[in-house]
């Protein structure tokens, strides 16, 4: 019988330790089902962190990237500049010639007016004068057709008369 009361007493003391233990197992499993979920989202902050980590990365090497295209194109902006610059020296020196040959053109436009107006009031002082010419040699002579603004047949006419007062009175009228 020794027996069987030492079965149960190891049955009763291992009934109050699975009694006393049962919360604290309940706890433990509640405490590994936390630590898994905290392992879970452990690993899946790991992966993140990783991608987060391979953007930055990319982000930073474009960054770099960007940094080097903009000071090459900030060098070839200034390389543009002094083309630029290089160009408008001879194109304001070209630009202040053109203006002070605009301006001798306009003086030449002026003074080439005066001289066709010169020209035509001494091709009308000489017509006047060469009528007068013929009137003084030839009074009944009709000068209303004669003109040095006259049409091809009236210079050839006139022409005639040149040469015919030549010859019937010894006198060259120069300006004809």
């Amino acid at each position: 019988m020794e027996s069987v009361r030492w079965a149960q007493w190891a049955m009763l003391r291992s009934a109050t330790i699975m009694k006393f233990m049962e919360p604290r197992l309940t706890l433990a499993d509640q405490w590994e089902g936390r630590c898994a979920k905290l392992t879970r989202d452990l690993k899946l902050l790991n992966q993140q962190k990783v991608e987060v980590e391979k953007k930055k990365l990319e982000a930073d090497q474009a960054k770099s990237r960007a940094e080097e295209d903009l000071k090459s194109a900030s060098a070839n902006f200034k390389l543009l500049e002094k083309e630029i610059e290089d160009l408008r020296k001879p194109f304001s020196r070209e630009k202040v010639r053109a203006d002070k040959a605009e301006a001798s053109l306009v003086e030449s436009k002026e003074g080439r007016q005066e001289l066709i107006k010169m020209a035509g009031d001494f091709v009308t002082a000489t017509e006047n004068a060469l009528k007068a010419q013929i009137l003084l040699l030839l009074p009944d002579f009709d000068v209303s057709q004669l003109g040095a603004f006259g049409t091809y047949g009236w210079a050839r006419r006139a022409l005639f008369i040149r040469v015919g007062l030549y010859f019937e009175y010894g006198i060259w009228l120069s300006y004809l």
